[in-house]
Parts: C-alpha cells; sequence; structure tokens
C-alpha cells in the first residue's frame, strides 16, 4: 500500500504539474476529485455487477484480462 501512495503522489504531482497557469487551482483540484470518485465508482459498480453475472472463473478471467491490458499499454 505504501507502494501505491508512492505512486498516487507522484501521478498527483504530475497532473498538478501540467494544470494551465489560467486555471482555478480548486476547480481544477474538484474536478480531478470527481473524476476520480466516478471512475472508483464505476468499477465498482461493474465489478458487483460480473459478481452478480458470471461465476468465480469467470470473474477472475476477466480480472486476468484487465492485467494483460494493463501490461500492454505500460510496454505498447
Amino acid at each position: 500500500m505504501a507502494l501505491v501512495g508512492l505512486f498516487a503522489l507522484f501521478h498527483g504531482h504530475a497532473h498538478g504539474a501540467e494544470m494551465p497557469s489560467t486555471a482555478s487551482g480548486l476547480e481544477y483540484a474538484l474536478g480531478f476529485i470527481l473524476a476520480t470518485a466516478l471512475l472508483h465508482l464505476s468499477g465498482i459498480a461493474g465489478s458487483l455487477l460480473l459478481k452478480r453475472t458470471l461465476n468465480v472463473n469467470a470473474l477472475r478471467m476477466s480480472g486476468l484480462g484487465v492485467l494483460l491490458g494493463g501490461v500492454y499499454l505500460m510496454f505498447a
């Protein structure tokens, strides 16, 4: 968890460094908070939906697909 927190810190810093000089810091931060919350909620809702409709092995395979997609994006 510490490693994830460290990456989150650097990720947040990168987005903060990209902020246009004409943007309001508060509005910019609120936009990122809202977008992050919506991404988390959609991920939770999607996993709950899959859990109800798929068996455990299919759910694990869908997780493996997400993992492989992430690895592909990381090295592509």
